[in-house]
């Protein structure tokens, strides 16, 4: 069978092979374009989630220092609380006192120091006066009444007396509990403070986390692309190996065609070289390669021997 009909025979096979490398060639391109598109995709995914891991390190130390101050709060509240209990007890003595001292002021009708001058003046007319009996026992049950009335007016100068303490040690309390009160304020301004700062950072957490899911989920989406186009480029060389094994007999013949050939058109130029030699003719490069290419007993017998050593020489001059 001639080359021709080789060539003819295989044509439709090696234009099958030649579409489907080409094919391949447009895959490569479309899947060198996605790789491209998958590595921003990436890039943006990952700078992402490093915002995404910068933001939640900050919301998680504005969460730890809000649950400071909250813990800050909740001791000043039992301090307050303490300190309310015992107002409350204070509160509840002074007003105990109160009623006790309000009675005696009661019973005693009186001051203290006015009502000792009454008894002062009573005790005087006895020592004094010669009074009748029955003046002089009703001035002895005053003098005995002043006494009892004395002693509740004394009593009560002391409750109140005590009442006042009692007031200023609750006055002190109430001002602890107010400086309790705003430091309370003043702290849980500062944990609103830090808890809106969470949250702002937890929103835009959120946010940026949506925009790096949507990110991956599109990567992911263009490696399954360029998988299904990898798979293809597999079908097709498969193809194309089954093609070239569908005409390798032919296309061995036909490179044996070709050998034949190349070894005839070398013979034939190294021919013509040894008679351009034989005539003194100047042999150029390729005739001297062509001779050593073309003829195998060039450089074996004596005459070849001796053509050689005059193309040699020509080469040399």
């Amino acid at each position: 069978m001639s080359d021709e009909d080789i060539e003819e025979k295989i044509g439709p096979t090696m234009e099958k092979i030649e579409s489907s490398e080409k094919g391949i060639f447009e895959i490569v391109k479309k899947v060198r374009k996605l790789q491209s598109e998958a590595k921003i995709l990436k890039e943006k995914r990952d700078r992402l989630n490093n915002q995404c891991k910068t933001i939640a390190d900050e919301a998680r130390g504005f969460r730890e220092k809000r649950d400071e101050l909250n813990n800050q709060i909740t001791e000043l509240k039992k301090e307050r609380e303490v300190h309310n209990k015992l107002a409350k007890e204070k509160s509840g003595e002074i007003e105990g006192k109160k009623k006790e001292r309000d009675r005696l002021n009661e019973s005693a009708r009186g001051t203290d120091k006015r009502l000792q001058k009454l008894y002062e003046k009573n005790v005087k007319k006895i020592l004094e006066k010669d009074l009748p009996l029955d003046d002089e026992k009703k001035l002895f049950k005053s003098i005995f009444e002043l006494d009892a009335r004395i002693n509740d007016a004394k009593k009560a100068d002391e409750l109140h007396t005590e009442v006042v303490g009692k007031y200023n040690d609750l006055k002190t309390i109430d001002t602890k509990v107010d400086e309790l009160s705003g430091k309370i304020r003043e702290i849980a301004n500062k944990s609103e403070e830090h808890h809106l700062e969470a949250v702002k950072r937890y929103e835009q957490l959120d946010k940026l986390s949506g925009e790096a899911d949507e990110h991956h989920e599109a990567l992911i989406k263009k490696y399954g692309e360029i998988n299904e186009l990898r798979k293809n480029i597999d079908a097709i060389k498969e193809d194309i190996s089954k093609l070239r094994e569908d005409i390798a007999p032919y296309t061995s013949e036909l490179e044996s065609i070709e050998k034949s050939r190349r070894e005839l058109d070398l013979k034939k130029k190294a021919d013509e070289a040894k008679g351009k030699l034989r005539e003194g003719k100047r042999l150029s490069f390729d005739d001297f390669k062509s001779l050593l290419e073309g003829d195998e007993d060039f450089l074996s017998d004596d005459e070849s021997q001796e053509d050689a050593a005059k193309a040699d020489s020509q080469q040399s001059a």
